[in-house]
């Protein structure tokens, strides 16, 4: 069922948004007194790598300069609140003739950045959230590239997504919460061959507000238009996606609540064949146990018009450890699939993340994605455990994804993995190892049915404190790529050293 005649004819404003999100985000730290911690850092390196162009037929080494400034912003003042991580590495790559072309084009910058901020407008009634997102990742998943950009390779792409969104929020004669929300995205990235887009987004919600009472409801309706620019025939494939759901809840005991959703997906993109759904029916039902304050169950069994939309989300929490699975099948798009962290995240003193790379490259994020203007079906499973206690830190993180591209019906698969441990030594060493591998899958309809490729890395470092806040990094890594094509692949070593300074 198209649904054209809901388009929103608002056009881009990508030159507005970035001026409104700027303002926002450097108003946010001006506003009165309040509560703020900041945290600023500079790294300066010496890295080797014996294979600058990640190619094995030919080595060639070369030494490189990185400089990293940092900054770490969590706070809130008067009506304001920010949350701001980020870091640039700049690097003196020179270029060289790597055999590919367009391969020996150094990339001098990689940027990595997070920031949210929301803003009280109108007491209680009118808000604005506003956030940025910077970071760099795989142009294609396919081929070969390195864990950082320290190399000629070329396969690199830049995220640059900012979002700003404006929304009402109000009580009716106390009985239930209505929320009209607008949102405007825009995402650009360095590659040509990965598309540039705009989303706009309204929600219109209705629910029952917290009174003690068993049981809750809620009703909402959902519209996002997501806009690509043009592809060299001049066509301008657009995806409009639409739902609306009505949500309700029964808690039985402490314990246990009963949830329930029933709706109806009205959405208008391209498709292959006549006979492929893109819209229709949408049920849930399913239950959240929280038999204690560590552990909570929640699975829910439903469909949508593609097929199966299950889903199951476990997490428990132990006094030095935590455990937590996730399964789901579900509706989604490369611009969202790309800005997905998978990395392990660094966490302050008080549970804030925070961006610290402890003087070694920057890493690509690990997102595995296809550039797609499609919708795609992504069923996962991923889990991941951290144990801590006394100087020891370990971590494990794994997720698998077979995703089916509705435009076309070709299937990918992906697996990543990676473990982690941080030891303390002595009072002013630490020793850090982390070991990642992914593998990579075309299935069914894909140019190279059956093709499979492979990354493994291993990271060990070493930091020791010069001073109160001046510390010493060491960092020795190896990465290997095995693929089907034998062209595609290399083994590289690299070795860094260099200081980093706080205040």
């Amino acid at each position: 069922m198209a649904i054209r005649k809901y388009k929103l004819e608002i056009g881009h404003t990508g030159f507005l948004l970035a001026g409104i999100s700027g303002i926002f985000l450097v108003a946010a730290p001006l506003a009165r007194a309040g509560d703020w911690n900041t945290g600023y850092a500079v790294s300066a390196q010496e890295v080797y790598t014996d294979n600058i162009c990640l190619n094995d037929d030919g080595k060639t080494d070369e030494w490189v300069t990185t400089v990293t400034p940092s900054i770490n912003i969590n706070g809130s003042g008067g009506r304001s609140q920010l949350k701001l991580s980020g870091l640039v590495e700049f690097n003196d790559l020179s270029a060289r003739d790597c055999g590919g072309g367009s391969g020996d084009k150094p990339d001098h910058v990689n940027p990595r950045l997070t920031a949210d901020g929301n803003l009280e407008v109108y007491r209680s009634a009118l808000f604005v959230d506003a956030s940025s997102r910077i970071q760099q990742n795989r142009a294609n998943p396919d081929r070969a590239s390195g864990d950082t950009n320290l190399n000629l390779n070329g396969n690199t792409n830049t995220t640059y997504s900012h979002t700003i969104s404006p929304y009402l929020q109000r009580e009716v004669a106390g009985l239930a919460l209505v929320n009209l929300r607008y949102t405007y995205n825009t995402q650009t990235n360095s590659a040509n061959s990965v598309d540039d887009s705009d989303e706009e987004a309204v929600v219109l919600s209705l629910g029952s507000i917290a009174d003690g009472t068993p049981f809750t409801w809620g009703v909402s309706g959902t519209y996002r238009e997501i806009t690509y620019d043009d592809d060299n025939n001049g066509s301008n494939l657009n995806d409009r996606l639409a739902t609306v759901v009505a949500t309700a809840g029964y808690r039985v005991s402490n314990q246990l609540q009963l949830v329930g959703s029933a709706g109806e997906d009205l959405n208008d993109f391209e498709v292959v064949g006549s006979d492929q759904e893109v819209d229709g029916s949408r049920w849930s039902a399913g239950f959240i146990y929280q038999p204690n304050s560590r552990t909570q169950i929640h699975v829910e069994k439903g469909e949508q018009f593609f097929g199966d939309s299950s889903s199951v989300d476990i997490e428990y929490r132990h006094k030095h450890s935590r455990f937590s699975f996730n399964y789901s099948e579900s509706l989604t798009l490369s611009r969202d699939l790309r800005l997905e962290e998978f990395d392990f995240l660094v966490v302050d003193e008080n549970g804030n993340p925070f961006l610290d790379q402890n003087g070694q490259p920057i890493y690509l994020t690990q997102a595995q994605v296809v550039d797609t203007r499609s919708p795609i079906i992504d069923e996962r499973y991923r889990a991941g455990y951290t144990w801590s206690r006394g100087r020891t830190t370990l971590s494990f993180i794994g997720a698998h994804s077979v995703r089916e591209e509705l435009a076309d019906s070709s299937i990918r698969e992906y697996d990543t993995f990676s473990v982690a441990a941080d030891r303390r030594v002595s009072p002013k060493t630490n020793i850090t190892a982390r070991c990642s591998y992914s593998r990579n899958k075309e299935g069914q309809n894909t140019p190279r049915e059956g093709f499979e490729s492979e990354q493994r890395s291993l990271n060990l470092g070493l930091r020791h404190s010069l001073g109160r806040r001046t510390d010493l990094n060491l960092n020795v890594s190896r990465s290997e790529r095995m693929s089907d094509d034998s062209n595609d692949e290399y083994v590289q070593h690299r070795f860094s050293v260099g200081v980093t300074a706080r205040w």
